[in-house]
């Protein structure tokens, strides 16, 4: 048990050295993002959640830590506007990019699950974008990786950035994320809703 906390925090360390290998070694930027041990930081983060919860029966430990929301906050904007400014392919910004993301949902989760969210942060997580994203929230999941191929296909046939070059990243990952919803809307209502429908007929033993 003594070591369950240390091995955790060495799966954050261990995302933050496989992705500036795979990024400034191997330049290799989906490696970056779709490898396991690039991935283990945001593992890591939900484990020791789950540690604090059940092991020591609270999260004021790292509630109090509140150099995480900040440091991530601030990493976060750095990490936007060189995404925007610099492009998608930015090696530093997308070595510590998740690790920002995971900080700022690791303060979120905490701060719910403790019932102390703050009034910003209830405004946002009740806010109905929000609250519905979360409705088709599998199907962002399962089809996110089908929106680049679209957004590829409409940039090369439209040639929208032929005269367009600022903020050209951020206006693809932009339409990534409303095809990916569009997409996932549709399966919803489509697929998902008329499943869950059918199911309804059947009475479990």
């Amino acid at each position: 048990m003594r070591f369950m906390k240390p091995f955790f925090y060495g799966g954050i360390l261990l995302a933050i050295v496989s992705r500036i290998i795979a990024l400034y070694y191997f330049n290799l930027p989906k490696a970056a993002f779709l490898f396991p041990f690039c991935c283990s930081d945001a593992f890591s983060v939900g484990a020791l959640i789950a540690y604090y919860l059940v092991m020591e029966k609270s999260l004021e430990t790292i509630l109090s830590k509140r150099y995480i929301l900040y440091l991530s906050g601030g990493l976060f904007i750095i990490c936007c506007y060189r995404f925007i400014f610099i492009g998608a392919e930015d090696a530093l910004a997308l070595s510590i990019f998740r690790l920002c993301i995971s900080g700022l949902c690791l303060w979120i989760v905490c701060n719910c699950l403790s019932n102390k969210q703050t009034g910003f942060v209830n405004l946002v997580l009740e806010s109905r974008i929000i609250r519905y994203i979360g409705k088709v929230g599998y199907g962002v999941y399962l089809y996110h990786v089908m929106a680049p191929i679209i957004t590829n296909y409409l940039v090369q046939q439209l040639d929208l950035f032929s005269t367009m070059h600022f903020a050209r990243s951020f206006i693809i990952l932009l339409m990534n994320f409303l095809i990916t919803l569009v997409i996932a809307s549709l399966s919803w209502y489509l697929i998902e809703t008329p499943i869950q429908h059918f199911k309804k007929r059947f009475v479990s033993i």
